[in-house]
């Protein structure tokens, strides 16, 4: 069986729905005092988006997590308390393993 969507493919769709929102973002933390409260902070191949003051919480949230972050989750946590913003994990299906979603669970992120 083919598959509808190639890993590759899944891989450079998921890049640029995080490169885009990286854009918009780094557009909003330069406005004068950074009103939306705009964090952004890499941990290895995941990127961790904040934006305290925005509406919503599509903004807050982390994408391009895979197996190889499982690790770093507890970082990932810590980083969101410090800000005092809730997040979403965002995990493609194609990057997606059961230690992931364990290390995921063990850190409340069900």
């Amino acid at each position: 069986m083919n598959p509808v969507v190639s890993e590759a493919l899944a891989s450079r769709v998921e890049r640029a729905e995080i490169e885009t929102l990286r854009s918009r973002l780094e557009a909003v933390r330069g406005r004068v005092g950074n009103p939306m409260g705009v964090e952004i902070r890499k941990f290895g191949d995941a990127t961790a988006f904040v934006a305290r003051n925005a509406p919503g919480p599509s903004f807050n949230t982390v994408k391009g997590v895979g197996a190889a972050e499982g690790e770093r989750i507890p970082a990932i946590a810590s980083f969101y308390r410090r800000q005092e913003t809730p997040c979403r994990v965002e995990v493609a299906p194609t990057r997606a393993s059961s230690d992931l979603f364990a290390a995921l669970a063990d850190r409340g992120f069900v």
